[in-house]
């Protein structure tokens, strides 16, 4: 079993100009956490996923936390809906570019990955799902997204029919 037999096919992309705002919708309305960014040609240019999107909402108070500082206790910091409101909207207009994580600081595989080295490189990166890319002649910065596997996909694919009552199974 492989990448390409477990993988969602075609992969839904994004062109680097979309706007977050649109992102957030495709990934609502499909439910899924990453969309691969792509450029004019179609060479994959990285992930806009709800990580980073996230990130880049939090107040700096807590991302500090991530910095080697610990804050153990955030009650200082107030519940503000409306900050948090108005800040996404003033997300929701820029482009994606603003917000991926770039090819080179991710994990992905090829189409013939092998299975337990595709869990493993879900069990190693922190996006939850891996672009399934192909390297065009050779070269590493022209790679086409044929496809997206994410633990749902395993889970669907893999582990459900595992669980999958036999056909006609306990009728009498």
């Amino acid at each position: 079993m492989t990448a390409q037999s477990i993988m969602t096919s075609p992969a839904l992309t994004l062109s680097s100009n979309d706007k977050v705002l649109d992102a957030l919708l495709l990934m609502s309305k499909h439910h899924i956490h990453n969309l691969p960014v792509v450029d004019d040609q179609g060479c994959f240019l990285g992930l806009f996923g709800m990580k980073r999107l996230i990130q880049s909402l939090l107040p700096n108070a807590i991302k500090l936390k991530h910095h080697g500082l610990t804050l153990t206790n955030l009650e200082f910091m107030t519940d503000d809906p409306d900050g948090l409101v108005q800040d996404l909207k003033a997300v929701g207009g820029h482009p994606v570019k603003d917000f991926i994580v770039e090819e080179k600081s991710l994990c992905f595989c090829q189409p013939d990955t092998p299975f337990y080295e595709l869990l493993n490189l879900l069990y190693q990166c922190s996006d939850h799902s891996l672009p399934v890319l192909i390297v065009e002649n050779n070269h590493q910065h022209s790679k086409r997204v044929v496809g997206m596997v994410s633990a749902w996909d395993i889970l669907d694919k893999v582990a459900l029919q595992v669980f999958k009552p036999e056909c006609g199974q306990g009728k009498s």
